[in-house]
């Protein structure tokens, strides 16, 4: 049986929260994962968050005219 990890995933999650309609949300997805493995969620937030401060840095240096 050969299955890749986001049909793993969906499989999981949909056992989990058994949708009357069948269908596995981001939200649902999201919300198991971070109960599953909250330091990877964790992990995640704090890229996104340095990313999102690295961004602003070079908005603010293009607008003003820095390099």
């Amino acid at each position: 049986m050969s299955q890749n990890l986001k049909e793993l995933i969906v499989e999981y999650v949909g056992t989990h929260y058994d949708p009357e309609d069948d269908n596995v949300t981001v939200e649902m997805v999201t919300e198991v994962l971070a109960n599953e493995f909250p330091e990877l969620i964790s992990l995640l937030a704090q890229e996104n968050y340095i990313n999102g401060y690295r961004s602003a840095l070079d908005d603010t240096k293009a607008v003003h005219g820095q390099h």
